[in-house]
């Protein structure tokens, strides 16, 4: 039996960031001398940190717009056994569907994982074949078990992970902060229409938008008001509001009020102790997707009631207290990491 050679594969930030932080615990499996590391141009950040982490001696490939056919020159001369990667949408690269899609048609196991609750359109084609499903699925919880049961997938297959950085968050939570003296708007792109452009920057309120509002209407002169950009979305320059595009972790730490649309960004900064606003104003409903499956922040659903909720957090006004909804998620992820990787090929592909 010829040795196993792993791929790892990252290419949104989002999906890349938790697959890496899984990886980088299963070091006594993956390692530079049993895996070929490649990143796409979206994550490109991950080039130098696994550099040093596995003391690769050629940088990780960058790639970009790899169809099917690239896959499967690249699988087979670098003799990959098994392939582990990002989850990834379709709508900007085809890059990580199309790697699964050569995976499987080449006999491959192959294992991701879903760092959120939406998006499983993610798994199949237009005629609704589940064709970029790897053959291994790691789901939060059980409410996405079944949600990928309901699209055909082998519940077998379908194993809950949790979330590794969630937990880390809810570990790193701090109650003791107290005094806000900021807000950050986390951004959402309009990905109905395909333009990928902030929903805060559409005229939805009377041809004003939301933006318009927040500089015009909450001008609180003694604190700061930012609009963080979602990172799919277009290059964002504004004479009428700040930016923010700080590193994730310097946001969750900066003690902020964070506001809102149905956003993971949202969950995991109520998850690290700051309080949480989250509009569900008509005006954005058809951009809404499925809502996050768990009860957290405050719901405003008008231009007044946020103005309203957001002076009670200046005030002080606010509860927050610790959670353990993601608690045993790494352990649960390493165990799906070994089982995977310890089978061979005939005892996995369904």
């Amino acid at each position: 039996m010829s040795p196993k050679k792993f791929l790892i594969f990252y290419q949104d930030l989002g999906g890349s960031r938790l697959l890496d932080c899984i990886i980088d615990q299963s070091r006594d499996i993956i390692n530079s001398s049993n895996s070929c590391f490649m990143i796409h141009k979206q994550s490109s950040l991950l080039k130098d940190t696994l550099i040093n982490r596995y003391k690769l001696n050629q940088v990780p490939t960058v790639v970009s717009k790899f169809k099917v056919k690239d896959w499967y020159q690249l699988l087979k001369s670098k003799k990959i056994t098994h392939v582990i990667c990002s989850l990834s949408s379709k709508n900007l690269d085809m890059s990580n569907a199309n790697l699964i899609q050569a995976s499987r048609e080449l006999a491959l196991p192959s294992l991701g994982f879903m760092d959120h609750w939406k998006g499983f359109d993610r798994l199949y084609d237009k005629q609704g074949d589940l064709k970029f499903s790897p053959t291994t699925l790691g789901v939060i919880d059980d409410y996405s078990k079944n949600k990928a049961a309901l699209l055909g997938l082998n519940k077998s297959n379908i194993l809950i992970a949790g979330n590794p950085l969630l937990e880390e968050l809810e570990k790193s939570f701090n109650k003791q902060r107290t005094e806000i003296k900021s807000a950050t708007f986390i951004s959402q792109p309009d990905n109905i229409n395909g333009s990928y452009k902030s929903l805060f920057t559409l005229p939805v309120f009377k041809n004003k938008s939301l933006i318009d509002y927040i500089n015009n209407v909450l001008a609180f002169k003694e604190f700061q008001i930012f609009l963080r950009p979602h990172p799919k979305e277009l290059s964002m320059k504004s004479n009428k509001i700040k930016i923010d595009n700080s590193s994730r972790e310097s946001l969750l730490e900066k003690h902020s009020l964070s506001i809102g649309i149905n956003s993971i960004m949202l969950l995991e900064s109520f998850l690290s102790g700051n309080p949480v606003i989250k509009i569900k104003f008509d005006e954005f409903s058809q951009y809404e997707g499925e809502p996050i499956p768990i009860d957290f922040g405050k719901l405003v659903f008008s231009l007044d009631e946020l103005k309203i909720e957001m002076f009670k957090v200046f005030s002080g006004n606010f509860d927050r207290n610790s959670t353990k909804l993601f608690e045993g998620s790494m352990k649960a992820s390493q165990e799906i990491i070994h089982r995977f990787t310890s089978n061979n090929n005939s005892e996995i592909i369904p």
